[in-house]
């Protein structure tokens, strides 16, 4: 995750907005995927 969050922090500059939307999606996708099942 620490590879994505770098990446994000470089469009964070450009598009905060949808930096933190997208964190927020990827924090939720996170917990899905670690959810059993």
């Amino acid at each position: 995750m620490n590879g994505v969050s770098d990446i994000l922090k470089m469009t964070d500059t450009s598009y905060p907005e949808s930096f933190f939307i997208f964190s927020h999606v990827n924090i939720a996708l996170a917990i899905m995927l670690q959810l059993p099942f």
